[in-house]
């Protein structure tokens, strides 16, 4: 028999999934692909696959730990 996990009100209505749209002017755009290039470079445990996309992810990931740890809003702005 195969279990179910049960939905909750909000399941049938919110989808599961969340997408976040981040704009930059187009000169930001570039310094980011500059400093992926320059990671490749210097860093031999860099992946060759690494993109801008990936540094996005891993700073946005970073800052949502920071705010799970319960980080002061103070200290989260400049970051």
């Amino acid at each position: 028999m195969e279990q179910r996990k049960k939905k909750g009100f909000f399941d049938y209505f919110l989808p599961k999934y969340r997408y976040l749209q981040i704009e930059v002017p187009y000169y930001e755009y570039l310094r980011g692909e500059v400093i992926v290039e320059d990671m490749k470079d210097l860093f031999e445990e860099a992946p060759e696959n690494l993109t801008l996309y990936h540094l996005i992810a891993l700073m946005y990931f970073d800052f949502m730990e920071q705010v799970k740890k319960g980080a002061k809003y103070e200290q989260l702005c400049p970051f």
